[in-house]
């Protein structure tokens, strides 16, 4: 049986087709025709022909249907394709648009291991996204990423040695599914080196639940450091700290230097700080002479100076309290340095789907709390004894009152109160009783001076 050789004809025009990220998609036309061939190329946004293998797959069957499928898509993959179908006396073409991602969720970012530890993270959309991981077991996303990018390939190679899942957020479309589980054998050999070459370690300072504190000396510079080394698992404390110490500077905020990675051991990581020489606000106060009211008004000016300065950031301390007030004695006067952001939170992530609610805790008739912004369940702290004066407290108005000792009565020990006003000025001077019998932790019994004009 002989067929008789003729054009070819189209039967079925090709449609258009949307595909999700990282999904595959076919766009397939019809045609009768005998010993034919079809081929396939782009011709928007950009002209390019296209053959089979990797991505591509580009097939025509028996019954004349020519298929193109690319898989795992990609946002540089929408544009017009176009379908020749041709034999030795003509040929016959269809178009169709792909589009990539629009109006879905973000898709499958891919993963694949790094040459030196680590991982290596891609991903194409059409719109800007962030990249968040979790480490299996811990069921916690992390970002990672700054700024969000349409298109980007980022290599982590900080990461610890465990499996890891990653996903893709986006404020069109929200969370993207999680990659599979990659394994993660862990990085960090070239920090470590590059941290023994640059730091001599000398004595330590303090150790706490979750990090310790070394004076180093930087064979760089000759000049002292502070290392805080961060235990492992706690990571993106560390991360997060570095990230608030180093998008700007205060007087009164300790400076980050540098963040190592893996640094001493695996899973740990050390901050590089500025070394505060003075140590803490009420050691150096009760050995102090000069310790005065005006002293202390001065001091709470610059504290609440950084904490004005850290909300204008969108950071939120939520740890202000005597120990994480440091005195820095190498300059003209005493300055104070507000440290241990392992607490802190940034309360506006740009780009962030939520913002977490951080507020100023609840007003009471008045009660001693931390200066800094705290969440909502937090609890009052008492009022730590210094000699003849007092740390400043804020009460519920949000004025700082500073405190000094005047003598003690069958109800108590009796106190000068006097209001720090906004601009610095000095309120009206009042009297307070911390009573012997029981009260609610830092609560006062305390009729407040009058806030007009200065004592």
């Amino acid at each position: 049986m002989v067929t008789e050789l003729r054009p070819p004809e189209l039967l079925e025009p090709a449609v258009d087709v949307t595909a999700a990220p990282g999904s595959s998609a076919t766009i397939s036309c019809r045609a009768n025709a005998t010993r034919a061939t079809a081929s396939w190329r782009k011709t928007a946004p950009e002209t390019r022909a296209l053959r089979h293998g990797g991505r591509f797959a580009i097939s025509l069957a028996p019954d004349g249907l020519a298929s193109l499928t690319i898989h795992a898509c990609r946002a540089s993959d929408a544009g017009v394709y176009c379908c020749l179908v041709s034999n030795e006396l003509g040929g016959v073409q269809s178009s169709a648009r792909l589009t990539v991602g629009a109006g879905g969720t973000p898709g499958v970012p891919t993963v694949r291991a790094h040459p030196g530890g680590g991982l290596v993270v891609q991903w194409d959309e059409p719109a800007p996204v962030h990249l968040e991981y979790c480490r299996v077991g811990e069921g916690e996303w992390r970002r990672a990423t700054e700024t969000p990018a349409a298109a980007s390939t980022l290599a982590l190679e900080e990461l610890p040695a465990g499996q890891y899942s990653f996903r893709l957020v986006c404020s069109r479309g929200g969370y993207g599914p999680a990659s599979a589980a990659a394994a993660c054998g862990g990085g960090g050999g070239w920090q470590r080196e590059q941290f023994a070459r640059r730091y001599a370690l000398a004595e330590e300072l303090g150790r706490g639940r979750t990090a310790r504190v070394v004076v180093a000396r930087d064979t760089g510079t000759g000049h002292r450091v502070a290392l805080k080394q961060v235990v492992a698992g706690r990571g993106a404390d560390a991360v997060r700290e570095y990230r608030i110490l180093s998008r700007g500077a205060h007087a009164a905020v300790v400076r980050a230097l540098a963040l190592f990675a893996e640094v001493p051991r695996a899973g740990a990581h050390t901050l590089v700080l500025e070394l505060v020489g003075g140590g803490p606000l009420l050691d150096w106060a009760a050995t102090s002479s000069q310790y005065t009211q005006r002293t202390v008004a001065h001091h709470t000016k610059s504290l609440l100076s950084a904490l004005e300065w850290l909300h204008a950031n969108e950071v939120a301390h939520l740890d202000v309290r005597p120990e994480n007030i440091l005195v820095e004695l190498g300059g003209a006067q005493p300055q104070l340095k507000l440290v241990d952001f392992g607490s802190a939170v940034e309360t506006g992530e740009k780009g962030a789907s939520t913002v977490r609610d951080v507020l100023p805790p609840r007003a009471r008739s008045v009660g001693i709390r931390t200066p800094g912004m705290c969440p909502r369940s937090a609890a009052d702290t008492r009022l730590g004894r210094l000699g003849r004066w007092r740390f400043p407290i804020c009460i519920p108005n949000w004025a700082v009152a500073v405190l000094g000792r005047l003598d003690r009565g069958d109800d108590g020990e009796h106190y000068q109160v006097r209001l720090l006003l906004p601009g610095g000025a000095l309120g009206r001077r009042g009297r307070a009783c911390a009573g012997a019998h029981p009260r609610p932790a830092g609560a006062l019994a305390c009729a407040p001076p009058r806030a007009a004009g200065r004592a």
